[in-house]
């Protein structure tokens, strides 16, 4: 009787289980203008052995439905669990050598990967449906791939996570959670009509978290791109019109600066007894301008910026190509 009440017990963790890590995933692709395999069309990637169709990577294993509304799209619904990232691949065939070629725009580009790639990001109830993509393509049919990225190197991420939000999906900044795979950089890939989207990124998954941006690079406070093809945008730095130096340098030069009070009252010292070349010292406000800046500046300095209102500044050291920015809190 025991050993029979241990294996409902078993049974109903193993459901729980399934109910609350798990998410429906609709993976479909749309086989217009390809001459069909008589073997069936399918997908491979590394959830095979999850679903129960393992290994991963088998390409005769997972074999998608023709749909009755579009016979020219296949497709097939499985239960992943959420907050995971999986690359996949679809088969004109059950063979290996029958896999499409996945543009580098859609590609995972992690340790030289060439497969599509998904987030699953949510435990909501409903199904993520990716789209039906082309076979061989970016997109579903008659849209188009736009791929963001944020770098978020220089700031601490929230453990709410990286988002995105877009004049298209009503600036909801809680839907689209980014992923990475490695550096700090933050990526999502959306389908979407072309034409002039505004989009920002937050720290975060609520509207306080979103970044502030410089004029020279926002439009109503907001991103902007004309989108007239598939495209994958530059990694920009968080709250910043640039691209990020890598982290190397930043880390080289913060190994050789000390700066002190933080907080402060308007006075800032800096240590850099060990930085042997000239450096340049900027201050911005939280919406990216510069309130105070010191050029050529060479060894130990205390400087004074008694006309900043208390508040959070950022603080950036530049030398060299070297770049490493603080934040700063400037009390009364």
């Amino acid at each position: 009787m025991k050993k029979y009440l241990l294996i409902l017990a078993l049974i109903g963790l193993n459901g729980m289980h399934k109910n609350v890590f798990a998410k429906k995933v609709k993976f479909s692709v749309n086989m217009s203008g390809q001459t069909l395999s008589p073997n069936g069309i399918h997908v491979w990637g590394d959830f095979q052995t999850i679903i129960g169709q393992g290994p991963d990577w088998t390409p005769g294993n997972t074999q998608l439905l023709k749909e009755t509304a579009d016979t020219n799209i296949y497709s097939l619904v499985v239960d992943l669990p959420a907050f995971a990232k999986y690359e996949y691949k679809f088969l004109n065939g059950d063979q290996g050598y029958e896999v499409e070629v996945v543009p580098e725009e859609s590609r995972a580009n992690y340790n030289f990967s060439d497969n599509r790639w998904i987030y699953v990001d949510s435990l909501d109830n409903d199904t993520l449906d990716i789209g039906a993509i082309m076979f061989n393509g970016n997109a579903p049919a008659g849209f188009t791939l736009i791929r963001y990225k944020v770098d978020m190197q220089s700031f601490t991420e929230s453990a709410q996570g990286i988002h995105v939000a877009t004049n298209y999906q009503g600036w909801n900044a809680a839907t689209d959670r980014m992923y990475s795979f490695s550096n700090h950089i933050y990526e999502l890939i959306h389908y979407v009509n072309t034409g002039n989207i505004e989009y920002k990124f937050y720290n975060g998954n609520v509207s306080a978290d979103a970044e502030t941006l410089p004029s020279a690079c926002a439009n109503n406070g907001n991103r902007t791109v004309s989108l007239t093809a598939d495209k994958v945008l530059d990694s920009w730095c968080f709250s910043s019109c640039n691209i990020c130096i890598p982290l190397s340098t930043q880390n080289t030069i913060a190994e050789q600066i000390q700066f002190s009070p933080n907080p402060s009252s308007g006075v800032l010292h800096l240590n850099v007894s060990s930085l042997t070349e000239d450096y340049n010292v900027s201050i911005r406000d939280c919406t990216g301008k510069i309130v105070s800046g010191w050029n050529g500046l060479k060894g130990n300095q205390s400087l004074e910026a008694h006309s900043l209102q208390p508040g959070i500044y950022f603080i950036t050291i530049q030398s060299a190509g070297k770049q490493f920015t603080q934040k700063w809190l400037v009390t009364p």
